[in-house]
């Protein structure tokens, strides 16, 4: 029999043979064979070997749902367009291109076009309110009306 190794060692080994299939009676016959370890000894080093493996595990598990959370998380940005490829996609329809979906050539109808370039407009902000400078003071009940017709005609010009 040859030095028996330390506790720590000796856990060390036994996740080991955890790690690797073996039971409890397979492992205590490896350390009474070879170092003569007492059962109660043997036991007590298993039971903190087995606390061991247990953390790993949890580790392990711990470390592998966080790396399919951040390809998942990968994976769905990847998908989702950026605003270039939008504005892209409805110029190539706006234009009318045609795309091929399986053998069949598919071109946009009219009522699609109109449609993409709209959203190209509402996207780059083309409708945005035009901006009117109100003056009057502070009794705007009294100047309302001029406002409103001030507007109505800048509208209609």
């Amino acid at each position: 029999m040859s030095k028996r190794p330390n506790k720590i060692k000796s856990i060390d080994i036994i996740v080991e043979h955890i790690n690797s299939g073996r039971t409890y009676s397979q492992s205590l016959k490896f350390f009474v064979d070879n170092w003569g370890v007492p059962e109660s000894t043997f036991t007590n080093y298993w039971n903190e070997a087995k606390e061991v493996h247990r953390k790993q595990r949890e580790a392990i598990k711990k470390a592998e749902m966080e790396e399919r959370i951040r390809l998942g998380k990968e994976a769905v940005k990847r998908e989702i367009m950026t605003r270039n490829e939008v504005l892209e996609t409805l110029t190539k329809l706006g234009k009318g291109e045609a795309w091929k979906v399986g053998s069949e050539i598919i071109a946009p109808t009219a009522s699609e076009r109109i449609n993409a370039m709209k959203e190209i407009s509402r996207m780059q902000g083309y409708y945005k309110p035009e901006e009117v400078e109100v003056k009057g003071g502070l009794d705007l009940e009294v100047n309302a009306s001029k406002v409103v017709k001030d507007i109505l005609k800048k509208l209609n010009d």
